[in-house]
Parts: C-alpha cells; sequence; structure tokens
C-alpha cells in the first residue's frame, strides 16, 4: 500500500540579495537565476540535517551510517521520497512558468496589471494556443497522428476553413505575436507575478597569492534584491506523512540560499503551511474536452452543420512542465515522454511543444558538483489523448500530478500540472481576429 502524501506551500522571503548559481558564465559578466530551484532548498535542508549528524565520520557515507534512527539526514534523504518543487517570485502564490503555448503581442507584450492606471494598449494580454494549434494543424494535415481516432468523421478530406486560418497575430491590433516569457499568477483571468528587481554590481578580483586586488580583473556580478518589494518566493513541497513533521522542522526558520554566502548574501525565512485549493482535476479535464470542441466548431464553422464532427472521438489531457524534467531511458537523454512514463499504457501523444535545456548542481552531502543532464525546460506542454470511457484515467493523472514525470524528482525536477487552467481560460477570441 502507498504512503499517504501531503503537499505543503512553501513562502520564502528574502532578508538579503540573492546570488542564484547555475548561469555562471566563462565572461566577466555573473548572472543569477530568476527562481530558486527545489535543488537548493533540498540541499538547505540537507545542510542543516547534517548539523545535528551524531556520526561525523559518516557525512559523507550515510549509507554505512550505523545510527539511522537517530540520524535526520537519513530519515529525511534516504528514500528520495520528498520533492521540493521551484520556488518562483511573485506578488502572490501560486506562481507558475509561462507554458510554450502562450503567445503574446511583438509590440505591446505582457500581461495587463489589474491595479494599475494605463491604457489598454500598453498590454495586449497573453493567450494560449495549443487547443488552436492542434485543431487547425489537424484539420489541414491527412497524415496528422492518430487523426483518424480523434477525428473519424473527417476521413482523408481537409475541410474548408474560415478565411482567417490561424495567423501567428495579435488579436488585438492585428500585428506580429510571440512566444510569451515569464510568469503567472493562475486563475480565470491570468494576473502578472510582478517585477523581480534586479540589481549589478561590479568588483574587483582578488590575486589569491598576494590577497590583494588583482589588476584588469573586473568583473559584474547580478543579484535579485526583493528588500521593500512585494516580492516573495513561493514554492510546494510533497512528502510522506509520516516525514512531514520532521521535515517541516528543518525547512522552517532562517537559512543561507545561493551564492555569496560569506559576503551577506543569500539570507531568507521560510515558512510552510497548508497549499491553497485550486480547480480539482475532474473539473479541469472536463474543461479542457469542453474548450477543444469549442474552438474546433469555431474552425468549422457552417461545414460542422453538415458532416462534420463537433466533437472529438477520444479524450484529451495536456501535462504542462512547472519545472525541467529530466527522461533518460539508458543513460540515452530523450524530451518526449511515452505513455509508459505517464503511467497510462493507452494513451498516445498528439502534440509536444518543448526544449532541450542543460542542468547541473551540487550534491551537499558528497561536496562534489553533480554530472550535467539533458532536461526538457520548464513550461514544456505535452497533449496527450486516451479513448472515450477508459476506466480510472483520472486517479493515474491524480497520480502522476502528485508524483511528478522523469528522474530527480526529489531535486525538484519533473513537476507539472494535468490540465493547466490556463489552456482552456485563455483561448484567443475568434471574433476579434477575422
Amino acid at each position: 500500500m502507498t504512503a499517504r502524501r501531503l503537499t505543503n506551500r512553501i513562502t520564502i522571503h528574502a532578508t538579503t540579495p540573492l546570488l542564484l548559481g547555475e548561469k555562471s558564465g566563462m565572461s566577466n559578466f555573473e548572472q543569477s537565476l530568476d527562481f530558486i530551484p527545489g535543488a537548493t532548498l533540498r540541499g538547505a535542508v540537507a545542510r542543516r540535517a547534517l548539523q545535528h549528524c551524531t556520526q561525523p565520520e559518516y557525512k559523507n557515507n550515510h549509507a554505512a551510517c550505523p545510527d539511522r534512527d537517530r540520524c535526520p539526514f537519513w530519515q529525511l534523504f534516504s528514500e528520495d521520497d520528498i520533492y521540493f518543487g521551484n520556488a518562483y517570485a511573485g506578488i502572490s502564490d501560486p506562481v507558475s512558468p509561462l507554458p510554450l503555448t502562450a503567445h503574446t503581442c511583438k509590440y505591446y507584450p505582457g500581461i495587463p496589471e489589474a491595479d494599475s492606471q494605463r491604457a489598454r494598449e500598453d498590454a495586449h494580454g497573453v493567450w494560449d494556443t495549443l487547443l488552436e494549434r492542434l485543431i487547425h494543424e489537424a484539420l489541414v494535415d491527412p497524415q496528422f497522428p492518430r487523426r483518424a481516432e480523434i477525428l473519424p468523421e473527417l476521413g482523408e478530406r481537409i475541410p474548408k476553413l474560415p478565411a482567417w486560418a490561424y495567423k501567428e497575430t495579435c488579436p488585438n491590433c492585428g500585428k506580429t505575436a510571440q512566444p510569451a516569457d515569464g510568469y503567472y499568477i493562475p486563475g480565470t483571468l491570468l494576473a502578472p507575478a510582478g517585477h523581480v528587481p534586479i540589481s549589478r554590481r561590479m568588483h574587483v578580483g582578488i590575486n589569491r597569492a598576494r590577497f590583494a586586488a588583482e589588476d584588469s580583473l573586473l568583473f559584474a556580478q547580478e543579484s535579485l534584491d526583493t528588500r521593500g518589494t512585494r516580492i516573495n518566493f513561493f514554492a510546494q513541497v510533497s512528502a510522506p506523512e509520516a516525514k512531514l513533521e520532521l521535515l517541516n522542522q528543518y525547512l522552517n526558520g532562517s537559512h543561507a540560499l545561493g551564492r555569496g554566502r560569506s559576503r551577506g548574501y543569500g539570507m531568507v525565512e521560510i515558512a510552510t503551511s497548508a497549499p491553497r485549493q485550486g480547480q480539482d482535476l475532474s473539473t479541469r479535464f472536463a474543461s479542457l474536452q469542453m474548450a477543444g470542441e469549442q474552438v474546433l466548431r469555431a474552425w468549422l464553422g457552417e461545414e460542422k452543420a453538415a458532416d462534420s464532427p463537433g466533437k472529438f472521438s477520444a479524450q484529451l489531457f495536456s501535462l504542462t512542465l512547472t519545472s525541467p524534467a529530466i527522461l533518460e531511458t539508458f543513460g540515452s537523454p530523450y524530451l518526449l515522454p511515452t505513455a509508459r512514463d505517464i503511467g497510462i499504457p493507452e494513451a498516445f501523444l498528439l502534440r509536444a511543444w518543448t526544449k532541450p535545456t542543460v542542468i547541473s548542481g551540487w550534491d551537499v552531502a558528497a561536496g562534489l558538483p553533480r554530472r550535467t543532464r539533458q532536461a526538457a525546460v520548464a513550461g514544456s506542454v505535452f497533449l496527450f489523448a486516451v479513448p472515450v470511457g477508459l476506466e480510472d484515467v483520472l486517479p493515474r493523472l491524480a497520480l502522476l500530478e502528485e508524483n511528478g514525470l522523469g528522474e530527480e524528482r526529489a531535486r525538484g525536477f519533473g513537476q507539472l500540472q494535468v490540465c493547466a487552467p490556463i489552456h482552456f481560460n485563455s483561448l484567443r477570441d475568434f471574433g476579434r481576429s477575422l
């Protein structure tokens, strides 16, 4: 029987600027990440647990620790079943990265600020293109994967589509659209997460032999400074019920995160609480089906009154990554999850929006760097379908959403949302794009 898991909400308040690593390049400009990786949170808890190690000689070899019953590090991390999510910055939680299917106007990008007095044309909003692009491609391409299973009435023919067809244009001004990036606060209406202040300082490199300033060795360093703002970092952590109390004991309170800790950077206060309740999975699943049929009927126009379908012959569901996902088989990385990966053998992949990224990290217990690996970026979207009437699909999707996808989930990778509301709450207004 699987142990019951509980999820806690994490709020991180930065009391000093943050230097969040992994972006340091070979130049004289050091960048900072704009979020706190789940692996960094895990490392902070591990660092505090190691301070209470009863057998210091086993600090780098906990598998051989003879005092496991009293070792907090062993109790928390022996089974890698505590999943730390990435912490994204915003004015309230939850905060998510925009999916790769989200678009915005090239000339007036972004989500309008609800509490500002600026004119409407200052930001033309963000809309999602997942359903629109899927249906357009399925209608105009007879070779579209599994077309006969999702739209069997079409056969091999291409229906007559409205003159406006699919265009990468802004529905407000008709100008060019582009992929949207950044973060947002999910809801019925999208809300901007808020601006994260970034500061840059020049430093002089120190000669390690003379302990003095080195000639011609200037470098710029970037940091996030949220002091005096409403911006905090928000994440979630999922753990077995039996471990949650001990985890909260080592997670709550003051921590030092990121680089530059010896120079006063990275001090934060962490607090945990119960998560906010959003739309349940069954509602999101049904809403995606209804939105898909709405877009399908809009594409077909008058022709749907004849012999064209107004519904899909399969049930759709989307997987939207909220953190990078590591997918590997026999050591070889890949970007597209399979039905086996998601635990639903009957599912088939219809469409994917993803791209690779390289991730690394630091092993606090071993005191060594981790090897670099390829992952699918946060914001990747995978659209699957299953036969209508398939039993137990919602419980299996709920388990997938709880446990995540791929490898290294304990370090924050593979976190996802099933049928994210942005895909059906932020459709383009077809009437304005004629």
